[in-house]
């Protein structure tokens, strides 16, 4: 269904460049603003992976979790991803102090 608008808004486009130059302009700038705001939401697999990477005390949880706390997700990836860092460096002092 996405495939579909971005098909549609391209076609919107080309008519307008053609047809008239300073509309063109605009629907460019808002077309791009979209694409710009539009956030991912994580994998489930992965979540589930830097899960019990972080229980596990690893590197790869936390650096799993610290990317989707950081990077363009959705506020509850992005919460998981705080969540799973968390866990990992505490996973991490424990199993160091064992």
């Amino acid at each position: 269904m996405n495939e579909d608008i971005e098909k549609y808004e391209k076609e919107k486009l080309k008519k307008l460049k053609s047809n008239n130059p300073e509309e063109y302009k605009e629907e460019f700038a808002k077309q791009e603003k979209k694409k710009i705001e539009r956030k991912k939401k994580a994998s489930l697999g992965w979540i589930i992976a830097g899960f019990i990477f972080s229980f596990l005390g690893g590197w790869g949880g936390i650096a799993i979790g610290l990317n989707y706390a950081f990077g363009k997700y959705e506020k509850e990836t992005k919460t998981l991803g705080w969540v799973m860092a968390i866990i990992g460096f505490f996973s991490m002092a424990i199993w160091k102090s064992i």
